[in-house]
């Protein structure tokens, strides 16, 4: 190379480095998977090829941590071998995770610790009691750290609080229709006041707060307790949490309603997909299954996607149903529809409880 052309590209790359250094610093940006419902039926140690591959892409894709909003194992029934299906899901998801330094924050799902079933719930408690959250804290650096909420009772795994970065994350014991137990809405209400400055709240659990699919119409924390829905709804507009994540009905839709949290029902990745919603079923397809990917920068600024498993194709939020719906007539799939409680609707006339994003 000549001296005229080592000059030249001297000049060159001295351009570049200034013209980078015109740019604000870009904020950093964080990355959680959301997964849900990877069970099969009643006492299965088999995941499927949904799940593996959803792991997969998991390791491979740079995420900082893992949320399950519930039904990891399949259980909800007596005489099961409880430590082999934990021992089961480890082999497919917990330890594959850890191998590449992810930690799994978990939430309980009524077949995994279901409100009354204390066999399942002291097998659950003893199984991440040795997948401690902040396992991976040493070598991470100090923004990435999940530390549990300071000044705040936990209970983990059942109900606990942890910061990671920017967010807030609230793991709640929510297994059964009809409200919290153990006084949960007081402690959330804690949880939430003393780490209200916090840019990103995110709530996960089992049971969502309002039904999204057939079948499950009349599985969700409000059921019979319309009480529990405006307290809920009061805490979560008071403190501005911008997220709740749920399980339970196997199916992707991303709404609102007249707060400005948004509610994202987290697809499956085991079996028994659902239909959402809608008064017309026509509609309404079941649904993929899938997993969750959450990204959100130090300011609380977020997004949601739903990544379609094995195939990894985002589901787009426009081949969702505009709006979940109750239908006004009874079914063996649709119970307690006919007289869902009028003051929860946002719209009496549709019958909506959630608008599509």
């Amino acid at each position: 190379m000549t001296s005229m052309k080592i000059i030249e590209s001297i000049k060159y790359a001295v351009g570049v480095l200034l013209l980078c250094a015109s740019f604000p610093s870009v904020a950093k940006t964080y990355k959680i998977a959301v997964i849900s419902d990877m069970n099969g039926s009643y006492g299965s140690k088999n995941y499927s090829r949904a799940v593996d591959a959803a792991i997969e892409n998991i390791r491979a894709s740079g995420y900082h941590a893992v949320l399950s909003t519930g039904d990891m194992v399949a259980g909800q029934k007596s005489g099961l071998d409880y430590a082999g299906m934990w021992q089961a899901f480890h082999s497919h998801v917990t330890r594959p995770l850890d191998n590449v330094g992810l930690a799994l924050l978990p939430s309980a799902g009524n077949h995994d610790a279901g409100q009354g079933r204390e066999e399942e719930r002291q097998h659950y408690s003893a199984t991440f009691a040795g997948f401690p959250i902040d396992r991976f804290n040493p070598t991470r650096p100090a923004d990435e750290k999940i530390v549990f909420a300071p000044g705040v009772a936990q209970n983990y795994p059942f109900y606990y609080a942890v910061i990671m970065g920017p967010a807030l994350l609230i793991a709640l014991d929510a297994t059964a229709p009809g409200g919290l137990g153990s006084n949960q809405l007081g402690w959330l209400e804690d949880v939430l006041r003393r780490h209200a400055s916090t840019p990103l709240k995110v709530i996960f659990g089992h049971m969502p707060l309002l039904p999204f699919t057939f079948q499950r119409a009349h599985e969700y924390l409000a059921a019979s307790n319309t009480t529990f829905a405006t307290r809920f709804e009061d805490l979560l507009a008071r403190y501005g949490v911008q997220l709740f994540l749920n399980g339970h009905h196997h199916a992707y839709f991303q709404g609102y309603r007249k707060i400005q949290t948004r509610y994202v029902s987290v697809p499956l990745l085991g079996s028994g997909a659902r239909q959402l919603l809608t008064t017309d079923r026509s509609h309404s397809a079941r649904s993929q299954e899938g997993f969750l990917e959450l990204t959100f920068d130090d300011a609380g600024r977020f997004q949601v996607r739903a990544l379609a498993s094995p195939s990894m194709q985002e589901i787009p939020l426009n081949s969702l149903p505009s709006a979940i719906s109750i239908p006004a007539t009874e079914s063996s799939d649709c119970r307690g529809c006919r007289n869902f409680p009028a003051q929860l609707f946002l719209d009496s006339s549709s019958r909506s409880v959630y608008q599509r994003l």
